[in-house]
């Protein structure tokens, strides 16, 4: 299962052309979820790349609750500069600007 997970990541990104994804906020939260869930490291840094690539923005609610828990997950798996880089991006209240 969680190699499904990570072929879904890996065909995102392909099929992206290496650029960012668009999705709506509750197919974004449900996959961070589903990544987390599965302690897919790679996968997570992955999703955080192609956000930040997409230029993503969403409602300030949705927002806040993505940026947390990606936050706490880059923490969690020793990613601290991601991790400050993402949790910065509350403050600002939009994802522009941060370094991937």
């Amino acid at each position: 299962m969680v190699e499904d997970l990570d072929r879904l990541i890996c065909d995102l990104e392909t099929n992206c052309g290496g650029g960012g994804i668009q999705c709506d906020d509750k197919w974004l939260i449900r996959l961070i979820k589903a990544v987390i869930s599965a302690d897919r490291r790679e996968s997570t840094i992955k999703i955080y790349k192609m956000m930040k690539r997409s230029g993503w923005r969403s409602t300030f609610e949705a927002d806040e609750y993505v940026v947390k828990a990606l936050s706490k997950e880059l923490r969690r798996l020793e990613e601290e500069s991601l991790a400050i880089e993402v949790k910065g991006a509350l403050s600002k209240g939009n994802l522009e600007g941060l370094r991937v």
